[in-house]
């Protein structure tokens, strides 16, 4: 679940998963992570240990100035899912922007903040997204095909990650 950025990513899991699993894609196109953590609450309690949710969100925060109160969203969010697995996906760095622009300060300290907070948590994880120019649009603030591919496959080894150090759960390949 998440903001425009992950569009595309259930259905490339459903692609290469295969049918063992099952995905389901919630995408909120320039939504703030307040939105997106609480819209589908009521379905995520229903989840175990046996299931995993994939947050990606954080870039409509930072470039309104509020990434303070979108790592607080995360972190009740991964709080109140400690029944099952949580995998969030860090902000990604604005290539249509300068390198060292003040955005892409932010998301650099964003994602450092964001780690700290998962940390404590053992049914929480993170994935680095480290990606280059390449692996965006030309309009450079989306990914294109081959960086959600990138997300997808980094996606599908922590599931394997997961699944495969927890003993009730069998992961078929």
């Amino acid at each position: 679940m998440g903001e425009s950025h992950v569009r595309g990513i259930s259905e490339r899991l459903s692609r290469n998963l295969g049918p063992m699993f099952s995905t389901t894609g919630y995408v909120k196109p320039n939504a703030t992570l307040s939105y997106i953590t609480s819209s589908e609450l009521s379905e995520l309690r229903k989840l175990s240990k046996s299931d995993m949710v994939m947050l990606c969100g954080g870039s409509t925060d930072i470039a309104r100035n509020n990434s303070m109160q979108g790592l607080a969203f995360i972190s009740r969010f991964v709080e109140n899912l400690a029944h099952t697995n949580v995998v969030v996906v860090e902000a990604p760095h604005r290539f249509d922007l300068d390198a060292f622009s003040c955005v892409n300060k932010e998301v650099t300290a964003f994602n450092r903040r964001l780690q700290k907070i998962l940390k404590p948590h053992k049914h929480a994880s993170l994935i680095n997204l480290f990606v280059d120019g390449d692996y965006f649009t030309k309009h450079s603030l989306h990914m294109n095909g081959k960086g959600k591919d990138q997300l997808s496959g980094l996606l599908i080894s922590k599931i394997s990650e997961i699944f495969a150090t927890q003993p009730s759960v069998v992961f078929l390949r």
